[in-house]
């Protein structure tokens, strides 16, 4: 078969491979080439190996920072002096911050004795009910 004529067949197989919608490419024997390289298996190479290798150094080495951070939730710092507090009884009419502006000294901010007391007490929110026991810390 001429050169030539072997170009314009190549290009006319390549032009109707286009046509049906993709890249096809026959061999000699005119069959269709990506189905001989649909049946091989994957494989990866020696660079896809170490990539892969690389990438699940990093995120086990992540996930093994993180985890004793999320499992101790709670850790002291230093060993903390013991608090004295009273028993407070809320009274009708009286608030959380009512309790709180009572505790703090002048010039200083009511929101953070609130915090505290919340914090101290385990409340779920600022509202309290009348009759409920406090505990307030002593100055």
């Amino acid at each position: 078969m001429p050169a030539i004529f072997e170009q314009a067949y190549d290009e006319q197989v390549f032009e109707q491979g286009l046509a049906a919608g993709g890249r096809r490419w026959r061999n000699e024997k005119g069959q269709d080439m990506h189905e001989e390289v649909a049946h091989e298996p994957l494989r990866l190479t020696r660079r896809g190996r170490m990539v892969l290798l690389v990438l699940c150094t990093l995120l086990c080495g992540l996930f093994a920072m993180l985890v004793p951070g999320l499992l101790s939730a709670a850790t002291a710092d230093s060993p903390s002096v013991p608090t004295r507090v009273e028993v407070v009884t809320i009274d009708r009419g009286q608030t959380l911050w009512h309790v709180a502006s009572e505790m703090t000294a002048s010039g200083a901010d009511v929101r953070d004795a609130v915090d505290v007391l919340v914090e101290l007490n385990n409340l779920p929110s600022v509202d309290v009910q009348v009759g409920q026991q406090l505990l307030v810390p002593i100055a």
